[in-house]
């Protein structure tokens, strides 16, 4: 069965403001690419689209292990545009 044609959605609002934060475990999956991330799209590329649609993420990795500081740095480098 052929998928559909990848389609953005509309994000929604902000609520952020109202103490409320809202995300997954995670912002990288390779079944959301062609069903939530557009086709093509590398890991840091989908940490800046999750960033229009979530305000949180769980970083998983941290139920093995703590990261490290540099893991951390490569994270917040990756969400900037």
């Amino acid at each position: 069965m052929k998928r559909p044609e990848w389609k953005r959605i509309q994000p929604p609002p902000d609520i952020t403001p109202y103490g409320y934060c809202v995300g997954t475990s995670g912002y990288f999956f390779e079944d959301w690419t062609g069903r939530f991330n557009p086709p093509g799209q590398t890991a840091s590329d989908a940490l800046r689209f999750y960033q229009d649609y979530f305000s949180f993420s769980e970083i998983r990795h941290t139920f093995s292990e703590v990261p490290s500081a540099p893991a951390f740095a490569e994270i917040e480098n990756n969400s900037k545009e």
